[in-house]
């Protein structure tokens, strides 16, 4: 799609729900994601501490990108 407006209005946008090992708990609550849900989605991505997380997106498709490392 050419107009970048359509495509995040067809497609939705990624958001980011952890950034920097910070739990952004107003964009969880935007997907109507719980703590628990979360959880079981790092866990998952065999993740078990959030502060190891540098960022975790979720697209919109319902996938879930997790970025592990330093920041």
């Amino acid at each position: 799609m050419k107009s970048s407006k359509a495509r995040v209005a067809i497609d939705g946008q990624p958001n980011v729900v952890i950034k920097q090992g910070k739990i952004l708990e107003n964009e969880l609550s935007k997907l109507r994601l719980n703590m628990d849900d979360l959880s079981m989605l790092l866990r998952e991505q065999k993740v078990y501490s959030v502060q190891d997380i540098e960022n975790a997106v979720f697209e919109p498709n319902g996938k879930d990108d997790v970025r592990c490392g330093s920041w």
